[in-house]
């Protein structure tokens, strides 16, 4: 006691004296005294009522908020955002879990999608073990079969989470999706009977289960979405850890206008940051003729619905990039057949001509305006669905182009410094370069395109902001 009397006596003395001096350089002197007694007298009831109230504070416990994740690796960039979102409102600390680089998983309900999480990559994990010491393949159990190219990685191995703390909102990793991880700090939650009052899981039995409301009075509707969760439903919440299963959706938070530039300013800020993939970036986006010297596209082809719809998206997509450009190129017709020649060689010598052409010319716009195109295409040069943007844009490029760069994408997993990630991150030293150009057209509906529309937006404005 005589210890923290003597603390706040000096705590007390040096504020005080603070006061004291700054008070000289603006009060009258006739009025120094009375009102530096009278401050003094207000400052340590003050501090009293502080010391109180950091007392009730430090007592009081700290309540966390999770989410479980699936989908490809842009879909759940996407969850974390609506998390964040919906932790900072709830002022609880979000335990952010690992990310898989590889092949997407499925949404699975909240009593099913925890239980894959925990079994599913260990069990891969034994069964590539055991194919390795039989030399043979060995047929994987059907209930994990979309987890078979399953690498997990942190957040923070490949993202720029700094923007979360910006808008103040704690977070912590989450290094495995194991079951045992709650009995452990900081949650120290035992998986028996008595967990039911420390914990809550937001039911999820659909898709699209919740949309959740900033506010009691957002009036905005549900879409594709089943029930409606608000923000003071979910503070009144008395437990420990509130549990969400699935945080993915566009549509997934109800937002005003500030909570939309909230996110917004999440979507732009939290960035791929990786120094192989930037390094990686760097060298092509140089060969382009550096930041916002060229013309980026999206086009996504290779699985799902949109495999299915290709057609109309390129056609969109053509569209959309013949509305940006100028036709009216002064290049002489012979010019432009001798950069058709070099195209149509396809040879790694002919692309790295052309394209040291086409920098030299993309002042000139119209046609042949320089044109990195970002695409899960396995051969983008011989890809049919592809021929009309080559066609028209003679200057197009993709990944592929630069073999020497994707040769230098080497990196391992942080979490055993074997599995070799470096074919993994390709997609990402796309995203980053198409990211850099000066104007950007996507695939609909991808979360890929929307991660490189915000970030593409926000490099922009920086860039013209240091001109």
């Amino acid at each position: 006691m005589k210890t923290q009397s003597y603390k706040r006596w000096v705590i007390l003395c040096i504020v005080a004296s603070a006061a004291f001096i700054l008070s000289l350089q603006v009060l009258p002197k006739r009025r120094l005294h009375e009102d530096f007694e009278r401050g003094l007298r207000e400052y340590e009831q003050t501090v009293v009522k502080v010391a109180n109230t950091t007392g009730e504070l430090e007592s009081k416990e700290e309540k966390y908020m999770m989410f479980y994740p699936h989908s490809g690796l842009h879909n759940q960039r996407l969850s974390l955002l609506n998390a964040a979102m919906v932790a900072g409102w709830l002022n609880r600390t979000l335990i952010i879990p690992e990310v898989n680089i590889a092949t997407a998983t499925y949404w699975r309900s909240s009593v099913d999608l925890p239980v894959k999480l925990d079994t599913c990559p260990d069990l891969v994990a034994g069964h590539r073990q055991m194919e390795k010491e039989l030399g043979q393949r060995v047929h994987l159990p059907s209930e994990c079969f979309d987890y078979r190219k399953y690498v997990p990685v942190r957040f923070t191995d490949l993202f720029d989470l700094s923007a979360l703390a910006t808008v103040g909102v704690r977070y912590i990793l989450r290094d495995d999706l194991h079951h045992s991880y709650f009995q452990h700090d900081p949650l120290n939650i035992p998986q028996n009977e008595a967990n039911q009052s420390m914990v809550y899981k937001v039911l999820d039995d659909d898709r699209y289960s919740y949309r959740i409301y900033d506010s009691d009075d957002n009036a905005q509707p549900l879409f594709n979405f089943n029930r409606r969760l608000t923000v003071s439903e979910l503070q009144a919440r008395p437990e420990r850890l509130l549990i969400f299963n699935s945080m993915f959706g566009s549509k997934r938070l109800a937002l005003n206008d500030k909570n939309k530039k909230q996110l917004e300013f999440l979507r732009q800020s939290i960035g791929i940051l990786h120094p192989i993939v930037n390094s990686g970036a760097d060298q092509v986006i140089s060969r382009l003729g550096g930041p916002g010297q060229y013309v980026s596209a999206h086009i996504r082809a290779g699985d799902g619905v949109f495999k299915q719809h290709i057609t109309e998206t390129m056609d969109k997509i053509k569209a959309k990039l013949d509305g940006l450009v100028r036709e009216d190129s002064n290049i002489k017709d012979t010019e432009v057949e001798q950069l058709r020649m070099l195209q149509l060689q396809k040879t790694p010598q002919s692309i790295s001509k052309l394209l040291d052409r086409c920098v030299q010319l993309q002042n000139e716009g119209g046609k042949l305006t320089t044109l990195f195109m970002a695409t899960d295409s396995k051969d983008p040069r011989n890809d049919p669905n592809l021929r009309t943007i080559f066609d028209d844009y003679v200057c197009s490029f993709t990944l592929q182009d630069f073999p020497d760069t994707t040769k230098s994408i080497k990196a391992t997993s942080p979490r055993d410094n074997n599995t070799e990630i470096g074919p993994l991150l390709l997609p990402l030293v796309d995203a980053v370069i198409a990211s850099y150009s000066k104007d950007f057209v996507g695939t609909q509906g991808s979360t890929f395109s929307g991660y490189v529309k915000s970030r593409q937006l926000a490099l922009i404005d920086r860039h013209q902001s240091t001109m």
